[in-house]
């Protein structure tokens, strides 16, 4: 007797799994390694420098609070060439401070004579060893020479260093909120030594704000904010009495001009308006010099002055060296920063905020506009990890996600993103700046989208380019929940619950007879048209309903069951038999999971899991359930826990939604970092546990008429029903994501018993059982494709794919197991059809499961066809087996030529010496068989395989 027909499954058109990147079936929980969305979610917004020095050779040093240079991470510390390009040998990566999450920022304070850069600003690095004061040498790498110990005198709170003045001996002056150097006593002034040991000869008797050093080695400094004015320091740190100042508020700024008289900028209002005066050398004020409103930043070569509004705000100007404003300066409006440097050529360079392009870093001509050759680029980014808070599966495979994100990877898109098939963003998919933060998403079949919670004008629906469905007039806030089979849409308004038309218009034959004010917070619908609905009502049309109902399609309350629920428990999710599984809640023992059956009453079958959270979002498989319990669990489908799947997600991940491929794979999204051990940023794809579930057979032919249609025989083995998805594909067919040609552009399918009887047939897919297609997540990609679900007793069958009015061309017809727990599998492929030359040969695909290698007999039939009536069959037929990389692992011509000893003894020797046969020991993996005839002859050909163990 023969060994049976079988095939474990296939998992696409067969050209595709040539390039398919594994042969054993991977581990259940996983990463999938061919879904990357790179860099993933990404909140970009400007980053903000804090100060920028220049050096002799022209280049400039920025610091700050920034973490990126345009998309590409980056120290907080950057330089630019003169012409604002980044100068990429300056390599500052081993700081080690994180800026934007921390909210530390940098600040470079000076250039010493050696070229060596002194940086200052409030932050700890990473190895614990820097205080907010470090060194850098001239080509960016840390001085760890150089590691002064500041200490801010409060447990948590990080020094901090805003000034500091290299002297012409090389010494440095710095000032701050620090009380203490290197264990010594310094409030807010220290001078130190040029190896970063503290100057014990200077003692200073005041200080804290901002310092300037006169050309005679004195020291101008604020004192702390408790006290007023300014006051000079002799360069042992003692008060020099011939230095006196009238000023009578908090001093925020001290410049020195070129002449010896003293900038000094005061804090009149609460940090929001300054006022800025001039001293003599005496510190008395100079009253040739007219008072201006704004802080100083800077001077130029000619003693004028920069202001700018405020810290917070742009708006610069340049004083005229009388203090009155210089009308030749006319910066733009949002030109300001918190520092200034002037170049050789008089040009200016101004660090600090901006709100357009570029960030943090621009260059002012000497009238003040915007020098347009300054090429930084967006320049100095904030860059943070965003998160996915809703996703969805497309029709086509692909993803819609929303979350808080202004990119993905490096693609900009505000809080709505399509991902490809292999998690790369898709730039054909744009909705600009629609949304304002994460916002709900529902698909349709016919791949739009519907949007709300944070679109401007309340529930939108978008074309599949992202733009807005002009057709859907839906005014105002709804949060959707479901697609009817009609494409009717169910929807929550806040106060009640209403059913849409598909263009948006109410549809005033669904009336739900809900209490007033009840808010709806789940809805599933059933295959039958009928709806679940969980929320805070009490009745449905008067009858008690406390919490969970079902509704019939017209909205009245269906009275068979009665899930008793209650408002604190939750519908979790509803099985493809109709069974629920919810989750209630006892006192003391808190939530519990349970399942219940289509007519309310508890399903003795399932184990009820106790005293977990409620799961946020699951994902259902015929076999199986997966769980978000902080982590991502699966239950076996009697409830108890499958230990085999076991993904590890960092501690504070949070997963917001799980979604189920066609091919059993898990999408996991929300805000998380790592995923077995792997860094992965909001989304990833794990390997589910019933790689199985693909489709068991798929072979592409071309489809002639009468014999020569296109025929795929499959054999049911077991005890129970099977259930089945049978397609027929032709206008979506494509080889290296390109169109194929030649393509059946209108398929049809029957599906047809061992006798020949006709079961069912389809023509176009959504024609008839729409719904069920759709809820298998096996709908084709064309409305002109073929596709019949059904539920098949064990036996034999056959699938006919034919071109409707005779046309024909390239087809794949398909079987899948849709039910792949019941007592039953798809064991068989044999598939009919015509061969021709070129790319028109026969090509049959399928993936070996399981953990061990399996001995497969692999057969091309074409002569011995004719004792079956068969016109024009293949004379001499060949075949190849190809692994996943398209290698070639074993073929074969005349079948007596090689294996024919093993051939005989398997019971598989063909009846006819031209036809070919092959038998090879293949592990665990995709493979494809390729039929074609021997020197191009073309005819009707037969492809079989055989599991001999």
């Amino acid at each position: 007797m023969r060994p049976p027909h079988w095939l474990a499954a296939v998992g696409c058109p067969a050209l595709v799994l040539l390039a398919l990147p594994a042969m054993a079936a991977p581990l259940p929980g996983t990463i999938d390694p061919t879904f990357s969305a790179g860099r993933g979610p990404l909140q970009v917004s400007p980053g903000t420098a804090y100060g920028g020095v220049l050096q002799n050779d022209g280049r400039i040093v920025v610091g700050g609070s920034f973490n990126g240079l345009d998309l590409a991470p980056s120290s907080s510390v950057a330089r630019f060439n003169s012409d604002g390009s980044l100068d990429t040998t300056f390599d500052s990566a081993s700081i080690g401070i994180d800026p934007v999450t921390t909210g530390y920022y940098t600040k470079p304070l000076a250039i010493q004579t050696d070229g060596k850069i002194i940086v200052g600003g409030s932050f700890e690095t990473f190895d614990g060893l820097h205080h907010s004061l470090l060194r850098l040498s001239s080509n960016g790498t840390l001085d760890n020479t150089f590691n002064p110990v500041l200490a801010s005198g409060a447990e948590g709170v990080t020094p901090l260093v805003n000034a500091g003045i290299v002297q012409p001996d090389g010494k440095l002056l710095i000032s701050g909120g620090f009380v203490s150097v290197n264990g010594v006593s310094r409030p807010s002034l220290a001078r130190l030594n040029s190896n970063g040991t503290l100057d014990t000869t200077f003692v200073p008797a005041a200080g804290g704000g901002p310092i300037a050093l006169q050309s005679d080695g004195k020291i101008l400094v604020a004192p702390p904010r408790s006290q007023i004015g300014v006051i000079r320091l002799n360069s042992d740190g003692s008060v020099d009495p011939g230095f006196h100042s009238d000023l009578t508020n908090d001093v925020r700024s001290i410049l020195i001009q070129s002449d010896g008289k003293v900038i000094a900028s005061e804090d009149v209002f609460f940090g929001e308006i300054f006022q800025t005066t001039r001293l003599n050398s005496d510190g008395s004020t100079d009253q040739s010099f007219a008072e201006a409103t704004g802080f100083a930043v800077g001077i130029d070569g000619n003693d004028r002055v920069f202001l700018v509004a405020t810290l917070s705000f742009p708006g610069f100007e340049r004083l005229n060296v009388d203090g009155t404003s210089d009308s030749t300066f006319q910066p733009c409006d949002t030109c300001g920063g918190l520092s200034v440097v002037e170049q050789p050529d008089h040009n200016l360079v101004v660090a600090g905020q901006f709100p357009d392009a570029p960030f943090g870093i621009r260059r002012l001509l000497v009238d003040g506009q915007i020098d347009p050759t300054f090429a930084v680029g967006t320049g100095l980014t904030s860059i943070n990890d965003g998160s996915i808070d809703y996703a969805q599966l497309l029709p086509d495979g692909k993803v819609i996600v929303s979350g808080t994100f202004t990119h993905i990877d490096t693609l900009p898109r505000s809080y709505i993103a399509r991902l490809n098939h292999d998690g790369t963003p898709d730039p054909d998919f744009d909705a600009g700046n629609l949304l304002t933060g994460p916002s709900r998403l529902l698909t349709q079949s016919d791949g739009k989208i519907l949007v709300s919670d944070n679109v401007a004008d309340g529930l939108v629906r978008l074309e599949t380019t992202g733009e807005i469905d002009a057709t859907f007039q839906f005014s105002g806030a709804a949060i959707p929940f479901a697609v009817q089979r009609d494409g009717k849409l169910l929807v929550a308004t806040g106060d009640s619950f209403v059913r849409l038309n598909s263009d948006g218009t109410p549809d005033a034959s669904f009336d739900p007879g809900l209490d007033a004010g009840t808010v709806v917070s789940q809805v599933f619908l059933q295959p039958d048209g009928k709806i679940l609905i969980h929320g805070n009502f009490t009745s449905i049309h008067g009858v008690p309903r406390f919490g969970t109902a079902r509704l019939n399609t017209d909205g009245s309350l269906d009275e068979s069951i009665d899930l008793n629920v209650g408002i604190f428990g939750q519908l979790v999710a509803l099985q493809a038999d109709g069974k629920v599984l919810t989750a209630d809640y006892v006192p003391i023992e808190g939530y519990f999971l349970e399942r219940v059956n289509s007519d309310g009453t508890a399903d003795e079958t399932f184990n009820a899991v106790m005293g977990i959270p409620i799961p946020s979002v699951t994902a259902l498989e015929q076999d199986g359930i997966y769980l978000n319990l902080n982590q991502i669990t699966r239950l076996h489908i009697d409830g108890t826990v499958d230990s085999s799947f076991t993904p590890t997600f960092s501690s504070d991940a949070f997963i917001s939604q799980l979604l189920r491929q066609v091919d059993g794979q898990i999408i996991a999204t929300g805000s998380f970092t790592e995923v077995n051990g792997v860094a992965v940023n909001g989304i990833v794809r794990l390997s589910g546990v019933a790689p199985e579930k693909l489709a068991n057979i798929s072979t592409r032919a071309s489809v002639g008429t009468l014999d020569a249609v296109e025929i795929g025989g499959f054999i049911i083995t077991g005890a129970a029903d099977k259930s089945v998805v049978v397609r027929a594909i032709g206008p979506s067919l494509q080889v290296d994501g390109s169109p194929l040609a030649g393509t059946l552009s209108n398929p049809r399918l029957e599906l047809r018993d061992s006798t020949g009887q006709l079961i069912t047939q389809n023509d176009d897919w959504r024609d008839s059982q729409e719904a069920e297609i759709i809820a298998s997540g096996l709908a084709p990609l064309s409305d002109r494709e073929s596709a019949i679900a059904a539920a098949l007793a064990p036996g034999a069958y056959t699938a006919v794919v034919v071109g409707v009015d005779g046309e024909t061309g390239l087809a794949l017809v398909e079987v899948y197991d849709n039910s792949p727990a019941s007592d039953s599998r798809l064991q068989n492929i044999s598939t009919r059809g015509s061969v021709q030359s070129g790319d028109d040969v026969m090509i049959a695909g399928l993936i070996l499961s399981g953990p061990e290698s399996a001995p497969i007999v692999a057969r091309a039939i074409g002569p011995s066809l004719a004792a079956f009536d068969i016109t024009n069959p293949l004379s001499d037929p060949m075949i190849e087996v190809h692994d996943q990389s398209g290698a070639i692992i074993a073929s074969n011509d005349d079948w007596k030529e090689t294996q024919e000893t093993e051939l005989t003894a398997a019971g598989l020797a063909p009846t006819n010496d031209k036809e070919a046969a092959l038998l090879a020991t293949l592990p665990p993996g995709p493979y494809t068989a390729i039929v074609r005839g021997t020197g191009g002859t073309t005819g009707i050909g037969l492809v079989e395989f055989y599991d001999t163990r």
